[in-house]
């Protein structure tokens, strides 16, 4: 099902993830050997306590080492945030690991 309210052009990274903030997805994480922690409240999630609404890799425009991934996720609890890796050979090998486990529910990318 598609978000109405969700971008569906192509952005730059931080013009994208300035409108994800604004529509809500405004909680950021990081990878830790723990799981997927929420970078204000120190909360840890694991795979099944969260959700991959969207995805979006991005090119990067003058090097192609600049490519990322942007992952909108939502938890179990309601929080709405993003978390964004390097793509390809440059990929946080633990976070790659760490998205694999999750459940998927995204019908498009951003």
């Amino acid at each position: 099902m598609k978000d109405s309210t969700m971008p569906h052009a192509i952005l730059p990274l931080m013009l994208k993830l300035k409108t994800l903030r604004e529509i809500g997805y405004d909680h950021d994480f990081t990878i830790t050997p723990q799981g997927l922690q929420e970078n204000t409240s120190g909360k840890i999630y694991k795979p099944e306590d969260i959700k991959i609404m969207s995805h979006f890799r991005d090119e990067g425009i003058s090097n192609p080492d600049d490519m990322s991934i942007l992952y909108t996720i939502v938890g179990k609890d309601g929080i709405k945030g993003t978390i964004v890796d390097a793509f390809g050979v440059y990929a946080n090998a633990s976070l790659m690991d760490f998205m694999k486990q999750v459940k998927d529910c995204s019908s498009y990318n951003l």
